[in-house]
């Protein structure tokens, strides 16, 4: 990665993480929600900027005392495969490492299949199907990996 960094979400990032999710995800996300998780997980809202752009980030919450959740990643189109979505996913684990977690889950489209390759390069495994999970009624992949 090149002229990007990656530091904490602030709150005057929230207009421009809000246009890149509802751009690039097939969900659509409400602003109080993403601020309510930076105050509570303030580690795992991690975003990466390319100047004053924000090209990516990943949201993650802890679930239990030992398992963490990786809610969101985004990744623009335009910087996608240089290894923004690795290192976004990388620092939030080695982040919630340091905290004691143990597990790291997460859940993705079936049809997602650049994710799932990602995700798998990084660790994680297929646990099951979610029939259903999406609000448009695709099924996703429970994923997880050990912490460690």
């Amino acid at each position: 990665m090149q002229q990007v960094r990656l530091r904490n979400f602030r709150p005057e990032d929230l207009f421009p993480v809000l246009r890149l999710a509802n751009r690039t995800l097939s969900e659509n996300y409400e602003g109080g929600l993403f601020l309510h998780l930076a105050d509570l997980y303030p580690d795992g809202f991690i975003v990466c900027e390319d100047g004053e752009r924000i090209v990516g980030f990943i949201l993650g919450v802890v679930e239990r005392a030992y398992e963490a959740r990786i809610l969101i990643l985004a990744v623009d189109e335009d910087y996608r495969k240089r290894g923004i979505g690795s290192e976004l996913v990388k620092l939030f684990i080695d982040r919630f490492r340091r905290s004691g977690i143990r597990r790291v889950k997460l859940e993705v489209r079936i049809s997602n299949t650049p994710a799932i390759l990602l995700y798998e390069r990084l660790g994680f495994e297929r646990k099951k199907v979610l029939p259903g999970y999406y609000a448009d009624g695709e099924d996703a992949f429970l994923m997880s990996r050990p912490v460690g």
